[in-house]
């Protein structure tokens, strides 16, 4: 048994639309030598399944292969880099609402230096780091901390 249909989980033959396929029988209708809509759709099922679950076609090209294992590299460089920020600001403004000044600047300061750090390296465009630390600027100026 091969480990396909040892785990259901990661089968191919359980896939909810598998049934639906007629492996069983040729792809053409016998009399007429034509596709039926059914196959069609067995057709399109199979290939949605192959691009949604699979990750479509790889590259064939030694380029395009290097290129794709760059973007991927960069993609999940990004994504620590946006979720550290995300943490970075979450912290500051529960800092701003608990109205502890001292704690609210750290935090302010790191942040900044965390999406000032994204915009060079091109994570996040300049502008868009320049609104969000104005916005942030903003909020720790109109807290009253009193």
């Amino acid at each position: 048994m091969d480990s396909a249909t040892k785990n259901p989980n990661n089968s191919f033959l359980t896939d909810p639309f598998m049934d639906k396929l007629p492996f069983s029988s040729s792809l053409t209708h016998p009399e007429t030598n034509v596709l039926t809509e059914s196959h069609l759709v067995a057709i399109l099922l199979i290939a949605i399944y192959l691009v949604a679950f699979l990750g479509g076609v790889m590259a064939t090209l030694s380029s395009a292969q290097k290129r794709h294992k760059q973007s991927l590299v960069r993609r999940m460089r990004n994504r620590q880099e946006k979720s550290a920020i995300a943490t970075a600001v979450r912290a500051y403004r529960e800092a701003l609402e608990a109205k502890d000044k001292e704690l609210a600047q750290a935090k302010l300061v790191s942040a900044i230096k965390l999406m000032d750090t994204a915009a060079g390296k091109g994570t996040f465009h300049k502008n868009t780091v320049a609104r969000k630390k104005s916005r942030m600027h903003r909020a720790f100026n109109a807290q009253n901390w009193s």
